[in-house]
Order: C-alpha cells, then sequence, then structure tokens
C-alpha cells in the first residue's frame, strides 16, 4: 500500500491527493506476485534408489566372487603345482559374474540380454569342452542346445510383445517353449550318443505340458466372455 511522503497516511492506490493534507501522491502500481506452487513438484526417486542399491550388491557380488577365484587359484597351485580343477571353477564363477550383470538389469534391453546370456552360455561351454584336451560334446550338444533355446525364448518374447490381452495363452507359450527345448536338447543327446533319435524324458514333459497348453489356448481364446469373467473372480485374476 502507498502513503503519503509528508504526513505517513496509509492510502489507496487509486488516490492521487492525500485525504489529509492534500499533499500529491505518486502513482504506485501494485506488485504483481507470481504464482508459486503451494507443493513442490513431486519427483519420483525409487528407481534411483533401487538401481544405486542394485549397484552397491552387484560390487559386493564381485568382490566376493573375485576373492573367490584367487583363493581356487592359489590351493590348486600350491598343491598340485599347476592350474587343473581351478580352470573349470574360475570359467564357471566369471560365466556367473556376467549371468548377474544381465540379470541385474543393467542392459535394460530384453533381446541383448538374452543374446548376451547366450553368448557367455556357449563360451562357458566351449572352455569346460577344451580342457579335457579336445572337444568332445561342445559342437555336437552343447551349441546347437544353446542356439535353440535362444530362437525360443527369443519367439516367445515376440509373442509376449505383440499380444495385445495377455493372460493364460502366456502361460501356454511358455510351456511350449519349454517343451521344445527339452525335446531337442535330448534329441542331439540322442544322436550323440546313440546316433540315432531316441526320445525318452522328453516326451514325459512334452506329453505332460503340451495338453495343458492346448487347454490354456482354448480358455483365453475359445472360452466366452461371461465365463472368462466368473473364472477371473472365481480365482482372483
Amino acid at each position: 500500500m502507498p502513503y503519503c511522503s509528508k504526513c505517513g497516511v496509509e492510502v489507496d492506490y487509486s488516490i492521487k491527493k492525500c485525504p489529509l493534507c492534500d499533499f500529491p501522491i505518486p502513482d504506485i502500481m501494485p506488485e504483481k506476485k507470481e504464482d508459486t506452487d503451494r507443493f513442490p513438484t513431486p519427483q519420483n526417486d525409487y528407481p534411483s534408489k533401487i538401481e544405486k542399491r542394485k549397484r552397491r550388491i552387484f560390487i559386493i557380488i564381485s568382490v566376493i566372487l573375485l576373492t573367490a577365484i584367487e583363493i581356487m587359484l592359489f590351493q590348486n597351485l600350491s598343491e598340485e603345482g599347476k592350474f587343473t580343477w581351478s580352470r573349470y571353477s574360475v570359467v564357471s564363477v566369471i560365466a556367473s559374474w556376467i549371468y548377474l550383470f544381465f540379470i541385474f538389469k543393467f542392459i535394460p534391453k530384453f533381446k541383448v540380454s538374452v543374446i548376451g546370456i547366450s553368448i557367455t552360455t556357449i563360451i562357458l561351454l566351449y572352455f569346460l569342452d577344451i580342457f579335457n584336451g579336445h572337444l568332445d560334446w561342445f559342437i555336437p550338444i552343447g551349441l546347437p542346445c544353446v542356439i535353440i533355446c535362444t530362437i525360443t525364448t527369443l519367439i516367445f518374447a515376440y509373442l509376449f510383445k505383440k499380444t495385445r490381452k495377455k493372460g493364460l495363452n502366456i502361460i501356454s507359450y511358455i510351456f511350449m517353449s519349454i517343451t521344445l527345448c527339452c525335446v531337442v536338447t535330448e534329441t542331439f543327446i540322442s544322436l550323440h550318443t546313440n546316433h540315432y533319435v531316441k526320445l525318452y524324458w522328453s516326451l514325459i514333459v512334452a506329453l505332460s505340458l503340451f495338453p495343458f497348453s492346448v487347454l490354456f489356448l482354448y480358455l483365453h481364446y475359445g472360452l466366452p466372455e461371461k465365463y472368462k469373467i466368473k473364472l477371473e473372480r472365481k480365482f482372483h485374476i
């Protein structure tokens, strides 16, 4: 509020002369107060906290694994004078560390993580086989099984992404993927050991999971909507 500079009377902004002493009052415009938010802008710092916690846990695990590698190498070298059994352990521990790197989602893209885990598995199996002096089971069994499982996982990820309404069909896709991986794995094992295909345990897996896969697909796509609603309410889906 403006004041009369002569007598000090408080007047309104529209008054041009002091009502007490008739002293002219200069034009003073009221200050415009900027609108400020009463509350601060909300910020979700939970993801950053989780990320920091993951990094701390990963660093701790890395130190533990590195210490384990040093102990295994030292013990093997001191007992036998050369690295024998420690090679298998060290390669496995390093592969486990890389697996944890992808599992902790330091690389957010799922496809890149799957391919990274597959390449790590291939390298691990190669070293575990070559440490015997020659490649025995890596090429006929390990390599094709890892490739087939990787392709199956990528196909499942594609179907999961393209499926608009997700439900029991996702469980069906998982069962089908597991069945395919089991059949392919036993096929290559049988070809390597028997030189012909003879399936046993993978057929048990297939006979157990495939009917449920078909059932879940029917319940998801073929069941009337009113029955779906009843099932969702019944099982709290």
